[in-house]
């Protein structure tokens, strides 16, 4: 009888163990969850909301064209940062070139990594700046991948997020221009005032 009792002695030990594991598994799961979840939350880092990005300028990866942050000539300017080695990237990359082909709006995609390991991030990114430049994801404090920053065309931040897919840029965006809509208001409300 007392192998029986030791035997189950041990099994109940394994399982708790063993479901100790799963209980840390399911929480750290739910934590990104949270960090990411849809509808492109803001988060402590990357430049605050209404302050100005200082415009930089780079070279495209593949055209070696110059580009500059923020174009002047459009209305928002959104900036992706990316990682080749980040899995969730490549699924947000895939809706770049629809928000591209928007003439009020000039994608930047900055990616981590060399050339080479960025060759497909950069084909998903049709249509946008493509440049691998970790130094200014480090000047902007952008610590996590994929995170974007919507700027008008004078470099104010309109908003900001981590991204878990296509749908959280265009959230980003819709904030963005609600933000320009409200300002251009509240302005104009001031105008009118004088």
């Amino acid at each position: 009888m007392s192998g029986w009792w030791l035997a189950s002695y041990v099994v109940l030990w394994v399982l708790t163990v063993t479901m100790f594991a799963v209980l840390l598994v399911v929480l750290r799961q739910l934590g990104l969850i949270y960090v990411r979840g849809g509808g492109a939350p803001r988060v402590e880092q990357g430049p605050p909301v209404g302050s100005i990005v200082p415009e930089f300028d780079g070279i495209e990866d593949g055209t070696g064209l110059r580009y500059r942050f923020p174009d002047p000539e459009r209305s928002l300017n959104l900036v992706l940062f990316a990682s080749p080695s980040c899995r969730i990237c490549a699924d947000v990359v895939t809706g770049v070139p629809g928000i591209a082909r928007d003439d009020d709006v000039k994608v930047f995609v900055i990616s981590e990594g060399s050339v080479g390991s960025n060759e497909a991030l950069r084909a998903a990114a049709a249509g946008a700046s493509f440049a691998t430049d970790g130094t200014r994801q480090r000047i902007l404090a952008v610590e996590s991948h994929p995170f974007a920053i919507v700027a008008d065309r004078e470099g104010n931040v309109l908003d900001k997020g981590a991204v878990n897919g296509p749908g959280d840029l265009q959230v980003l965006l819709e904030r963005a221009e609600r933000a320009q809509r409200d300002a251009h208001a509240s302005s104009g409300a001031a105008g009118d005032g004088r």
